[in-house]
């Protein structure tokens, strides 16, 4: 996925499996945060909805203060990881091409601010996990398998 934040041009890599599985453990106790203040149906929409940047700006500034407390609820440890593993599978456009925005626990940007990184970690969580969300109706169904 390619998006950019703050005029930087970024894209994002998939995780591995098992650093999928690890983010969707790590996040659970936070998800249920989240499902209490906007509804199962509002997390789903949140990962899975396409909008157009303009919807995306309004809803990511609506979200801020339930991610800031879904963040919160997780211990240091978790946020950490999941901070890292997150920035370690998002690239940076230069004029020399795309470097990654951390490596083996650094950040390599210094001008990348919290803010920055909130969306940039959003971008991860929503391309990792969206296929863990049904798409369309609420019925209950599976997501159908991606080979």
């Amino acid at each position: 996925m390619q998006f950019t934040v703050n005029g930087h041009d970024y894209a994002t890599t998939k995780m591995r499996v098992l650093d999928q599985l690890n983010l969707t453990r790590r996040l659970a106790p936070a998800i249920g945060v989240g499902i209490s203040k906007i509804g199962v149906s509002g997390m789903k929409d949140a990962v899975t909805e396409e909008l157009t940047k303009e919807q995306a700006e309004e809803r990511a500034i609506a979200l801020v203060p339930i991610f800031l407390e879904v963040y919160a609820s997780l211990s240091e440890d978790d946020a950490n990881w999941i901070t890292m593993k997150c920035l370690e599978c998002v690239q940076r456009r230069s004029d020399q091409g795309y470097a990654f925005v951390a490596r083996s626990g650094e950040i390599m940007f210094d001008d990348i601010e919290l803010p920055e990184i909130l969306q940039l970690i959003g971008h991860v969580i929503r391309e990792n996990l969206a296929s863990f969300f049904p798409q369309g109706g609420t019925n209950g169904s599976a997501p159908a398998r991606q080979n």
